[in-house]
């Protein structure tokens, strides 16, 4: 230990004085090591660190859609929804295809209380990923509490195409029919 002091001097290392900000400072790294970090602290429940982490990350690297989509991730599970569709609407402009951002942008606009923009949000992603089967699924949803019937069975059995053994689509399936053969 004395090689250590006489190494740092009395004073020992500089202190930030954020004390949340320095326990959650990256050394230089790049994306992938950011995005495994993020991924990990997430992973373990570390919300609030992976936040912080991933916001540093976001700042670094503004344009890199997957640690911008972990960075809505983060913010969701920190409780921040807001935030979370920010960094979300960053990542699908870079890649409309992100997954984790999808996902990330319907849990945030769920936990908002903005139904009504999930369709819209289903319709934009289906335009990079056609033939979704959680995108169109939603989008069933979406229609049959408009009371869509026929469009909302349309759309789960694109669903069941894509995912033969999905037990939710068919069960939801099978109801709609069910009851459209009930009014016939």
């Amino acid at each position: 230990m004395s090689w250590l002091k006489a190494r740092l001097g009395r004073r020992g290392p500089p202190r930030d004085p954020d004390p949340a900000r320095a326990a959650t400072r990256q050394p230089d790294v790049g994306p992938d090591q950011a995005r495994e970090r993020i991924e990990r602290l997430l992973g373990r429940g570390a919300s609030v660190e992976a936040r912080a982490v991933a916001e540093e990350a976001a700042d670094r690297y503004p344009e890199h859609a997957e640690i911008n989509a972990l960075c809505g991730s983060a913010s969701l599970a920190a409780g921040d929804a807001e935030t979370a569709l920010d960094h979300v609407y960053l990542a699908l402009h870079h890649d409309p295809g992100n997954e984790r951002a999808f996902q990330a942008r319907i849990a945030a606009l769920e936990q908002l209380g903005r139904h009504g923009e999930i369709p819209a949000a289903c319709e934009e992603f289906l335009k990079a990923r056609p033939g979704h089967a959680d995108a169109l699924h939603r989008l069933a949803r979406a229609a049959h509490a408009a009371r869509d019937y026929g469009r909302a069975a349309e759309l789960l059995a694109q669903v069941v195409e894509q995912e033969p053994r999905n037990g939710e689509a068919l069960n939801n399936l099978g109801l709609l029919l069910a009851r459209e053969f009930a009014e016939f």
